[in-house]
């Protein structure tokens, strides 16, 4: 590794902590007079949206609001936003990683010609587009930090773009906007994160930068999801939005793994969370990989406190009450051949997943986990 050049992506600038959210109408000012705040009708429902709109209107900002984001949002809502957007200084988006990733790839393209579909796959995006502000609700999906955005077409399959023009120009990570979030919304977005910190340590992308965030990620979730799910105190809160945050920026830079290759057909055919069908695949995808490196493996005991990193995964999303077999989804033993099939698509995710993975792999994990 020594003789490796490595390259670090992150957003332009990150505000951390209880509280900063009240930065954002300051921030916001320096990118112009109208603002577009994108959301979901839940988030706005309990009152973020009103309290982040009122920090920006303190600034004498025009500030209207796109609430059409619906979780796993649709091709239609990212060409809605767009043509939206185009009148606006600023987007800024609040909630999780549904209304974060239509406000990146929904600002990036505002100024840019043809369909969303042109641009999906890598670096298609050619300049930059309007500046955007991410705020997350949620401690999971990392996509404030991320140069990621996922859409699902008509038929329901998921695809995604990334892009550097995807990066927030303003990351604001609070706290204490995740408090309102329920426990089954906090366990499984929890277990995104962790998900996402543990394939980002064991990728064969990961570094030295990688992997003392994801190390850190991983001592902060097993400290602090109980906690979180609960009781929802605001350390357990402040922890798992510092977990999430770390993460998400490991991953960006050193890849995922199968654990998300393979949840992802749960997740298209059953609605499954995000975190949900990665939480079901995680400790299955884990014990495979084991003997590929298990000194990393021993070390993701060592920062879940045991010796067995694996058990204490299965023990964890039980204590946060997430199910553990895919029979408890009503899935089907039958799904398991064509599941294996759409799971084998994802070259991008299993290219840097530490043990090859074949067909009859990704068969023997499902029949585990079934």
């Amino acid at each position: 590794m020594i003789d490796e050049i490595l390259e670090f992506k992150t957003p332009k600038r990150i505000f951390f902590g209880n509280g900063a959210v009240k930065k954002v109408g300051v921030e916001a000012k320096k990118f112009g007079d109208k603002i577009l705040i994108i959301a979901g009708k839940t988030v706005r429902k309990v009152g973020i949206v009103d309290k982040v709109r009122g920090y920006i209107e303190e600034e004498s900002l025009d500030v209207d609001i796109f609430d059409r984001v619906k979780p796993e949002p649709t091709t239609d809502v990212f060409k809605e936003c767009i043509e939206v957007l185009k009148d606006y200084d600023l987007a800024i988006g609040i909630g999780g990683g549904s209304s974060l990733d239509v406000t990146k790839a929904s600002s990036a393209l505002a100024k840019s010609e043809g369909s969303i579909n042109d641009y999906i796959g890598i670096d298609k995006i050619k300049k930059e587009g309007i500046p955007k502000i991410l705020i997350p609700t949620t401690s999971g999906s990392g996509s404030e930090v991320s140069h990621i955005t996922v859409l699902t077409d008509e038929k329901g399959n998921k695809n995604a773009i990334y892009s550097k023009y995807l990066f927030s120009d303003i990351s604001v990570v609070d706290p204490e906007l995740t408090l309102t979030l329920p426990k089954k919304v906090t366990a499984d977005t929890g277990f995104d994160a962790l998900t996402h910190a543990i394939e980002s340590y064991v990728s064969l992308k990961s570094n030295e930068l990688t992997d003392v965030l994801a190390l850190k990620a991983i001592e902060l979730i097993s400290e602090s999801l109980r906690d979180a799910a609960n009781i929802g105190n605001i350390k357990s809160r402040y922890n798992m939005s510092m977990a999430s945050m770390l993460a998400g920026i490991a991953f960006v830079n050193s890849s995922l793994g199968a654990v998300h290759a393979l949840a992802y057909p749960l997740g298209v055919k059953y609605h499954l969370a995000h975190g949900e069908s990665n939480a079901l695949m995680l400790p299955y995808v884990m014990k495979f990989n084991y003997n590929a490196n298990p000194q990393k493996f021993k070390d993701i005991g060592k920062a879940m406190n045991s010796r067995d990193c694996i058990e204490s995964v299965i023990k964890l999303a039980r204590d946060v009450d997430i199910v553990s077999k895919m029979r408890d989804f009503g899935m089907k033993e039958e799904d398991i051949e064509e599941f294996s099939e759409i799971a084998m698509i994802s070259k991008r995710l299993l290219k840097y997943n530490p043990r090859e993975m074949r067909k009859d792999d990704a068969k023997k994990i499902y029949g585990e986990a079934w």
